[in-house]
């Protein structure tokens, strides 16, 4: 049986911070979810925060030139979302940060706003993972905003 689009999908990290794979699954349009609520004083300083979640392939073949990108996000100032693939190989065990200020080690992040410029994840066999973390840049004088929501796209080929 062939892949179809929803055969990929993110999953949340046991936390933001990294660790283990969940069973939670990350729903159409609330990636952005991620990220807590931007405080005031956060807003006015400016914060750049780290979440952690997986790319993982649900189906049951393999899904082979795995690119994931962001697909869109909130107009909101200069706020920016921005990915990277996780340190840990695929299935792996995703490292753990101490908090969402701290960024992952070895882990580069590019803007990704297309699947042309997407990163490469590669082969996703049947129930795969890859970790993948998203970095969000509030910039000092930003104005509250109670959501900010930004939808990762996840594209892939496959035998069938």
């Amino acid at each position: 049986m062939a892949l179809n689009a929803t055969d990929l999908a993110l999953f949340e990290a046991s936390s933001n911070l990294g660790g283990a794979v969940s069973a939670n699954e990350i729903s159409s349009g609330q990636a952005g979810n991620l990220f807590d609520t931007f405080t005031g004083t956060e807003t006015r300083d400016g914060i750049v925060a780290y979440a952690c979640a997986y790319v993982k392939n649900k189906g049951a073949q393999a899904a082979t030139n795995v690119v994931i990108h962001i697909d869109s996000e909130t107009a909101h100032g200069s706020v920016n979302v921005t990915v990277g693939l996780g340190s840990s190989a695929i299935d792996g065990t995703e490292q753990t940060i101490a908090n969402e200020q701290t960024a992952p080690s070895s882990v580069s992040f590019v803007e990704a706003l297309d699947e042309e410029n997407g990163l490469s994840v590669g082969t996703l066999n049947a129930g795969q993972t890859k970790a993948v973390w998203f970095r969000i840049d509030v910039p000092a004088g930003t104005a509250a905003k109670n959501v900010y929501q930004f939808v990762p796209q996840i594209n892939f080929d496959t035998a069938e």
